[in-house]
């Protein structure tokens, strides 16, 4: 058989494009050792993101005071529910140095460093803390806030005192709405005579002295107690000598019942009565109210703002702004003092008598 040589061309050509396919194959099966060992390497160091470990931001909150009393209470609630509406993976510890039932002040200072102490050994990436006491005691004394930032709240009024480092702490300062409250009183009082009343401590010094030097409100009569034995006689000698009456905190009296202090106000009361905390309208006839929830919402965000990198002197320095109207009912009813529809529209009305508010 005689084959051409333009035939043994296409023999060896289709014989040599054969062997390329079959070399190209067995190359992407089988790639060399050192190949194979690499990208094994590669996979095992790195783990797939739903396998790896969230670091968490260590966020530690000091509460001055105890809990179950309600204004701090409140500020936790909005801490709470700011911290776990953001997306920032947190682990939180609270503190409290409960401080309004124990006023030694050896006491103040164990308090003080048990802070400082927490900070050191448990190193938070941002350190919280609510009224003054924190501020006095803690941060202050040991310059907490060289060793963390400092995000406050509840401090009365004004922190110029403290000196605090604007470019290392920022805060929420904590106003009452005296002078709304006391322009309400003055609709159902007979004449402009002011009074206050309330517990001997830190929080209401501070507060009064403010009042009157902030807002320029004058008081004909002002009485600071420790017990409630007290607290009664000196509120029978304002509803003689007043034309109304502001009652400020008496958390932390000695001997306090609520519900004898109910029934005293009650039978006792003649005057228009007012008050800046929610927990004190069972002892008042009205009171344009602080909203301690805002005071932790808000020092919850911006804990989450620094944590996702916010400076903390990019946070302004802010004053509570939310308030609500409280009317307690049966102390109405019983002095005859009629609310105009508004403000019966507007305010929460108490009428709940041996309950707390």
């Amino acid at each position: 058989m005689i084959i051409s040589t333009n035939m043994h061309r296409r023999i060896r050509g289709f014989i040599s494009f054969f062997l390329l396919l079959i070399l190209i194959a067995g190359c992407a099966q089988k790639p060399d050792d050192g190949e194979t060992e690499k990208k094994e390497t590669t996979t095992s160091l790195i783990s797939p993101p739903e396998e790896r470990p969230e670091a968490k931001s260590r966020i530690l909150y000091v509460n001055s005071y105890d809990e179950g009393y309600g204004w701090s209470d409140g500020i936790e609630k909005g801490l709470h529910m700011a911290l776990t509406d953001g997306n920032v993976p947190f682990e939180l510890e609270i503190l409290r140095m409960d401080t309004k039932r124990n006023e030694d002040n050896d006491y103040y200072l164990q308090a003080g460093e048990a802070v400082k102490n927490k900070v050191i050994q448990w190193k938070p990436d941002i350190l919280l803390g609510s009224d003054d006491n924190f501020i006095r005691f803690a941060v202050v004394p040991y310059r907490l806030y060289d060793t963390v930032p400092l995000i406050f709240s509840g401090v009365n009024w004004d922190a110029s005192a403290y000196n605090l480092p604007h470019d290392r702490v920022t805060g929420m300062l904590e106003i009452d709405p005296f002078r709304e409250t006391i322009e309400m009183m003055e609709i159902f009082a007979r004449g402009n005579k002011l009074g206050m009343l309330g517990r001997d401590d830190i929080s209401n010094r501070k507060s009064l002295e403010n009042s009157e030097r902030i807002l320029g409100i004058r008081y004909d009569r002002k009485v600071l107690v420790r017990d409630f034995e007290t607290w009664k006689a000196e509120y029978l000698k304002l509803q003689d000598s007043m034309d109304m009456v502001y009652l400020f905190n008496t958390v932390g009296l000695e001997g306090w019942d609520n519900a004898e202090a109910e029934k005293f106000v009650m039978e006792n009361t003649r005057l228009p009565t007012g008050t800046a905390m929610a927990d004190q309208i069972n002892i008042a006839l009205l009171g344009k109210v602080k909203v301690p929830e805002e005071q932790g919402w808000w020092m919850g965000k911006k804990a989450l703002e620094y944590l996702q990198g916010r400076e903390i002197s990019e946070i302004p320095w802010q004053k509570n702004s939310h308030f609500r109207l409280l009317i307690n009912m049966p102390l109405a009813n019983h002095l005859g003092f009629q609310f105009s529809t508004g403000q019966l529209e507007e305010a929460t009305l108490w009428d709940h008598y041996g309950e707390t508010p």
